[in-house]
């Protein structure tokens, strides 16, 4: 990864006299990330282990920074690289972020976890930070932010973008919301990845006309949960199909599991006003292994129980996108809601090197450790990562090690 981050991080030179600071933007950039992929969590945390050690000479080695002879190597304090993000456009570092999920999908890495060609990006929002200060507002105390994470059978959630959500909306007169935030980021990822066959996974927030018509627009499916109390036309709708055809639009689960789907086309749900529906919906009913009852609308076609169940289990992995929020919010975690800095640039800079620390994270945990995690189960993450912090501390990085990559073959240890 060092290889690959290196000439972008180049690029993030331009507008500092390189020759007139103590760190490259490299440096300052690989300190903040390196902090969150090691679960600091806090500048404290940060700043106290900044000076142990080998670990600055490390962080020296990965951004490519020469240093003098004779001067001892240490990482920057967390108050240095504040000053940077400050004056960062926010853009640059989402390029990074763009860039790097664009490599994993062309290195193949989520083959295998696709749903009928589709990759699926689930949308949710979250709460990023809580903003200090005594004369703030409560409005503006929070700061929200809107996800797209590509979602996988074996549990990855990689973000792919973030639209940070206003706490209030001058022109408008009234809060942000998450509709709105999702019609400013939808065009931002088509025209990141144009040709990318998208599946857009939701909650039942997302279940209604305006953000079906924008993904219409952008020539993506979508596979949205549905609830009674959010879109009761639809459940009504359903209930009568169902009843009407009991037999040609149910089917039982796949062996092993306890319970029945169904599933009813758009042009079969009637509406009293005489609208059309959102979309083919598909209900499941598991009693086996576990208790679960839900239903979709999606513009999949279904037609049959394996479809539906299939369409049904792919719904359900919208979950993965609530996993990563609670890997990142953890006591243990990487800091989300924590926060960094006052400074809104500051704090939208860090949070997309938060996102990309955790992406690295779970190519390193699913890849590089699935075997050591075999023969030491009762190693939790945390473990793992004070481990590489002792690492980084005590051991320096050789040139062989700064050239690896994790490879195809590795990566397969992910989806096992």
């Amino acid at each position: 990864m060092r290889a690959f981050f290196l000439p972008l991080l180049s690029e993030l030179h331009r507008e500092r006299d390189e020759s007139r600071c103590a760190y490259s933007a490299g440096t300052l950039v690989w300190t903040m990330l390196l902090g969150f992929l090691l679960h600091l969590r806090t500048r404290n945390r940060m700043d106290a282990r900044r000076m142990e050690g080998g670990y600055g000479a490390n962080i020296l080695a990965l951004s490519g920074q020469a240093r003098a002879p004779g001067a001892r190597a240490r990482a920057a304090c967390s108050g240095t690289a504040m000053l940077f993000l400050m004056a960062l456009d926010p853009s640059a570092l989402a390029r990074l972020q763009t860039l790097l999920l664009e490599r994993l999908l062309r290195a193949r890495t989520l083959r295998g976890g696709k749903l009928l060609g589709l990759t699926c990006i689930a949308v949710d929002a979250t709460l990023r930070e809580r903003k200090r200060g005594r004369g703030l507002p409560a409005k503006e105390r929070k700061r929200m932010v809107l996800e797209a994470k590509i979602v996988t059978p074996w549990g990855w959630n990689l973000t792919v973008m973030s639209e940070p959500l206003e706490p209030w909306d001058d022109e408008r007169q009234k809060q942000d919301c998450e509709q709105r935030a999702f019609e400013r980021l939808a065009p931002r990822l088509k025209k990141a990845f144009p040709r990318l066959p998208v599946c857009i996974l939701g909650d039942a927030l997302y279940a209604c006309r305006p953000i079906v018509e924008t993904c219409r627009r952008m020539n993506w499916s979508y596979l949205l949960t549905s609830k009674a109390g959010r879109t009761p036309k639809i459940a009504e709708g359903v209930e009568k199909t169902l009843a009407r055809a009991p037999k040609t639009h149910t089917g039982a689960l796949p062996k092993g599991r306890t319970g029945s789907v169904g599933w009813a086309r758009a042009d079969e749900i009637e509406y009293e006003t005489g609208e059309t529906a959102l979309g083919n919906v598909v209900t499941v009913e598991e009693t086996a292994p576990h208790a679960y009852k839900g239903a979709f609308v999606t513009d999949l076609a279904v037609g049959s129980a394996a479809r539906a169940a299939l369409l049904c289990d792919w719904g359900r992995r919208r979950w993965n996108i609530e996993n990563g929020f609670h890997t990142l919010k953890g006591r243990d975690g990487f800091g989300l809601e924590h926060c960094f800095c006052n400074d809104e640039r500051a704090g939208e800079n860090l949070h997309t090197l938060m996102t990309i620390a955790h992406t690295l994270w779970q190519l390193l945990h699913t890849g590089y450790l699935k075997r050591l995690e075999r023969k030491h189960r009762h190693c939790t993450q945390i473990c793992w990562a004070e481990l590489l912090w002792e690492a980084l501390r005590c051991e320096s990085l050789s040139a062989e090690a700064l050239e690896a990559s994790v490879g195809a073959r590795r990566m397969r240890f992910a989806r096992e």
